[in-house]
């Protein structure tokens, strides 16, 4: 694993833990998506980049998104795979297929959506 990736990682957990955070470490799917796609991408830099992010939804529920990159005018949102995994910790329901989730307004961020089958 990168050393940066590492260092990361590391740092993500602690803070977690420290917070008390509901999930404390990245899945398998993410540090994948870590340490081929971003890592590569951008050059092992992980400035800006924010694992497990919370957000309030439409319904006022608080959900969570595996990343959240903010830098500059840039701000996108990243969900590897654990979409059901994210809306149940909401507590609350929504079919893939609702209208709701392929209308959801994301206020000027860019929703990136990679799951796994």
């Amino acid at each position: 694993m990168h050393p940066e990736l590492r260092r990361f990682i590391d740092s993500f957990e602690r803070e977690a833990r420290e917070e008390g955070r509901l999930r404390h470490t990245l899945g398998h799917a993410e540090t994948r998506f870590l340490e081929r796609v971003w890592g590569p991408f951008m050059n092992f830099n992980f400035e800006g980049l924010k694992p497990e992010y919370p957000f309030f939804d439409f319904e006022g529920g608080q959900r969570f998104v595996d990343f959240y990159y903010s830098r500059g005018p840039v701000k996108l949102i990243i969900e590897i795979d654990g979409y059901t995994t994210h809306a149940q910790v909401s507590k609350i329901e929504i079919p893939r297929s609702s209208p709701q989730t392929e209308s959801i307004d994301v206020h000027g961020l860019v929703p990136i959506a990679i799951y796994r089958e």
